[in-house]
């Protein structure tokens, strides 16, 4: 006696089609959230929308992101002494007793590394004339 057998639908075949389907759709739902959060307010501004907030720079945990748009945006460069004092002051000058310097350092945070956080420095360099001619960010040796 032989049989004639109706052919079933492959489920297996659906199964494994509704999983890859569900794992793309998942993906790219990540993917979409990851480029809104990337592009969210919360990543570096543009140098153009840049504008330094004495506010953060005396905080605490925004020091080292202000001290990195600074140096990013090339902020200080062309300052004299007098207006690198008005914008960002004094208080976090490490060599505060002697401006007359070419080189002024900055407390400007701590940053997370391998073996903890480390302290980090801003460092601004005046030239001949008295100007900004260099701003970098460093991790001290020793202070």
């Amino acid at each position: 006696m032989s049989r004639d057998r109706e052919p079933r639908p492959p489920h297996r075949l659906l199964r494994l089609w509704a999983w890859i389907v569900g794992c793309f759709l998942v993906f790219l739902v990540l993917a979409m959230g990851a480029v809104a959060f990337y592009n969210s307010e919360s990543g570096p501004v543009s140098c153009d929308d840049f504008e330094f907030d004495d506010g953060n720079w005396n905080s605490g945990p925004r020091t080292d992101d202000e001290a990195a748009d600074l140096v990013r945006c090339k902020t200080l460069k062309g300052m004299d002494r007098a207006e690198v004092l008005e914008l960002i002051g004094s208080d976090l000058l490490v060599n505060s007793d002697q401006p007359w310097k070419k080189e002024w350092t900055y407390r400007a945070g701590e940053v997370k590394t391998y073996s903890g956080t480390e302290p980090q420095r801003l460092y601004v360099t005046f030239g001949d004339k008295g100007v900004v001619n260099r701003a970098t960010l460093a991790f001290p040796e020793a202070d």
